[in-house]
């Protein structure tokens, strides 16, 4: 009888920490990157690990490699885009060792449009990588190789054929690619002019 008592108590104790771990989207200021808040370690609420992403997100003072940035016991960072593929968040909180925020990668939407065909991409690119179509915007393609560090690009089909239009990072500006075209969801990845 005890051992049913135990799984019982182990049952409802993983189903409570998992819905107090995922606290819904978060959006990048700068890129518009939509990513999922959530609480690795400790007993915050998810309007406080909010507020804690939000401060952060918004520090004046974030800068340089991992835009470390101090505020009331919280050091927040976001690793580099190798770093952050092998450690599976873009950014992280801790407070001590009590507490741990997270923004995680959100799930790829599926591609939206029959315009953008993964085969014929692949085919027409035949490059060493073999690219999943993330975001699709008819005749435009956010692509991904999965691979570690500068792994995403922006496809774009003219005259039947698809070419990549940038790898990102890139330094194609962002007004550029707004008179090339480029939809305007992808223009918070070019760099300002």
């Amino acid at each position: 009888m005890v051992p049913l008592l135990v799984a019982f108590a182990l049952t409802a104790c993983r189903s409570d920490s998992y819905d107090a771990k995922t606290c819904g989207p978060v959006t990048y200021p700068e890129t518009q990157t939509v990513g999922v808040l959530t609480i690795d370690k400790g007993t915050l609420s998810c309007t406080d690990a909010k507020a804690v992403i939000d401060r952060f997100l918004s520090d004046p003072k974030r800068a340089g490699n991992t835009g470390a940035v101090e505020f009331d016991g919280w050091l927040c960072s976001s690793p580099t885009a190798a770093a952050s593929e092998a450690e599976g968040y873009s950014s992280i909180c801790n407070r001590g060792s009590a507490d741990q925020v997270t923004i995680r990668p959100a799930a790829p939407s599926p591609a939206t449009s029959g315009e953008c065909d993964a085969d014929a991409l692949n085919r027409e690119l035949a490059g060493t990588f073999e690219y999943k179509i993330v975001r699709c915007y008819g005749n435009w393609a956010f692509v991904d190789t999965g691979g570690l560090g500068d792994a995403q690009s922006l496809a774009r089909r003219i005259d039947g054929t698809w070419t990549i239009y940038a790898a990102f990072p890139t330094s194609t500006c962002s007004s550029k690619a707004k008179a090339d075209g480029v939809p305007d969801k992808e223009l918070g990845s070019f760099p300002p002019c």
